[in-house]
């Protein structure tokens, strides 16, 4: 059965993979050019290195699901994916977006002055249900906790260290 939390860890598994799978390729054609320009003053890539760094962008039926966003400080990645499924015969239908920023270099001047590491960990562990179902109880019980301890301290220091929930 598609539940709505298992669409969401879907939908995270499926970006996370392509996140895994086309970063270390721009990663590593970013460190040919450090040091070097790489963007015109509008942000976008010189054609010279374009091709290069935009064949490891992954793609659905033939068109990109990520994009960069270059600004004066950074290179960045934006994908964003939809997943749908189930039908509208029975009124299962669902179409749910996931979007996620990876921070890829630094820019100063048009100029690559830093690419990240390569560590993308945060992007190659599956989740599932157990874990993070268990992160939630997790969650609740410090939350609780945190709360029990909020409402021990005295309302003047609390007031002093401008604590508020």
């Amino acid at each position: 059965m598609t539940t709505p939390i298992n669409i969401v860890i879907k939908g995270t598994n499926k970006l996370n993979k392509l996140i895994a799978d086309s970063v270390p390729g721009i990663l590593a054609e970013l460190k040919n050019h450090i040091g070097k320009k790489v963007t015109k003053i509008d942000g976008h890539f010189l054609e010279s290195i374009k091709p290069s760094i935009t064949k490891h962008l992954p793609t659905q039926k033939g068109r990109p699901i990520a994009y960069f966003d270059n600004s004066n400080y950074s290179i960045r990645l934006e994908y964003k994916i939809c997943l749908s499924g189930g039908s509208y015969d029975d009124n299962t239908y669902y179409c749910k977006y996931f979007d996620q920023s990876v921070y890829l270099g630094t820019l100063k001047d048009q100029v690559l002055t830093e690419v990240r590491d390569g560590n993308l960990g945060e992007y190659q562990e599956k989740i599932t249900l157990a874990k993070e179902l268990k992160k939630v109880e997790q969650y609740k019980k410090l939350k609780e906790k945190a709360n029990d301890i909020f409402n021990d301290i005295d309302e003047n220091v609390k007031a002093h260290f401008y604590l508020s929930r």
